[in-house]
């Protein structure tokens, strides 16, 4: 006769914690928090003591903090707090093996905020009958100029570090040239400039060129790369032959218009018929037995919506709790989703799920704008 199994006893599920003298039980008990909370606090005054005062006194006196400045906080002690978590539970290495893996993508971010959303977003949309020439100067631009970078193995890192480091080296020249924040243009981006000009005056004649050596031509150069390639990527946003190849990149995933009473995008494909609705070709998913249909975000997915976060915050630009700042008016208000009894978080696009992030409460049985819905 098999025995009914025994519940595991409070001892049974206590474990030391990578903190001498506590155990995981100590997690459910408030003064032993306190103490762990006065251990973490001692770490970080040894470690960052401006952060450890600047925490110390939003304790105290959290009116004292602005609405930027308190935002700009918890971003800063979030870093400190995950590595005394990751001591307290014995995964620090794992945790720096995950760290490691996610910093070459923080290009791609840096890359979709300062160059598609800046530059891109705001070109002028190519004719069809420019597509070919444009796609031979922007193919140019990257295999004959940069090469180096992993064209074949990740097409996407490599469009992100070569127009991430083109807006650098066009910072420096702008900051010497034309803004006289510098005495001069650094020899080693003098140097890599130079470089770019060598190569493109022997590739593809479709290529710019410098038209002398000065600092006022690399600069010139620089600017007429960076405007080709915007043109180019904004035809590959808004061109659907052209979006097949980007479908997958996070970094090319821009905010996208959100219509309340339009939540779920449909086509009407039989005008005999218009009560016929059906789901955009584009994002369908074939389903495959009982498997879910959507295999959920990868690391990088989840680091793309993430940057969004951590990117407003630092701003007080958290529409989701805060509404939309009205630049007419100078004051933010609050937008009302037409089902919802307060204000509605906004609508971030992944691609193939609409992701809700607010704090807001709707109407029960109708929309609930907090959860993240596929």
């Amino acid at each position: 006769m098999e025995s009914t199994p025994v519940a595991p006893t409070l001892a049974g599920r206590d474990f030391p914690l990578g903190v001498p003298g506590f155990t995981y039980q100590d997690l459910h008990r408030e003064k032993r928090l306190a103490e762990l909370d006065r251990v973490f606090l001692d770490d970080l005054s040894e470690d960052d003591p401006a952060l450890a005062e600047k925490l110390a006194t939003w304790r105290s006196r959290p009116e004292s903090f602005d609405a930027i400045a308190r935002s700009r906080l918890l971003v800063e002690a979030a870093r400190p707090v995950a590595r005394f978590v990751a001591r307290l539970f014995g995964v620090e290495t794992e945790w720096r093996a995950q760290a490691a893996a996610a910093a070459p993508d923080a290009v791609l971010f840096r890359f979709r905020r300062d160059f598609l959303l800046r530059r891109a977003a705001r070109a002028a949309l190519p004719s069809e009958e420019d597509l070919p020439a444009l796609e031979r100067e922007a193919r140019a631009i990257e295999v004959e100029l940069f090469g180096e970078l992993p064209w074949e193995s990740d097409p996407e890192l490599a469009t992100s570090q070569m127009g991430s480091e083109l807006l650098d080296v066009e910072a420096e020249h702008i900051e010497a040239v034309r803004q006289k924040k510098r005495p001069s243009v650094s020899e080693e981006t003098r140097r890599r400039t130079a470089e770019l000009a060598n190569r493109a005056a022997s590739a593809s004649p479709d290529l710019p060129r410098p038209r002398d050596s000065s600092d006022e031509a690399a600069l010139e150069f620089l600017e007429a790369l960076l405007a080709h390639y915007a043109t180019w990527c904004k035809a590959r946003l808004h061109r659907p032959e052209l979006r097949r190849e980007i479908a997958g990149w996070v970094s090319f995933r821009l905010p996208e218009p959100f219509d309340f009473h339009r939540l779920v995008q449909t086509e009407r494909p039989n005008p005999a018929l218009p009560e016929e609705r059906v789901g955009p070709v584009g994002r369908r998913r074939r389903r495959e037995g009982f498997r879910l249909t959507d295999p959920r975000m990868s690391r990088r997915e989840v680091l793309g919506e993430t940057h969004y976060c951590i990117l407003c915050h630092e701003r007080d630009k958290d529409s989701c709790t805060k509404g939309f700042f009205d630049a007419k008016t100078g004051i933010r208000s609050t937008k009302r989703s037409p089902k919802c009894t307060s204000s509605a978080g906004k609508a971030t696009r992944s691609g193939r799920s609409l992701s809700w992030r607010s704090t807001t409460r709707c109407v029960p049985g109708r929309v609930t704008a907090s959860a993240t819905t596929a």
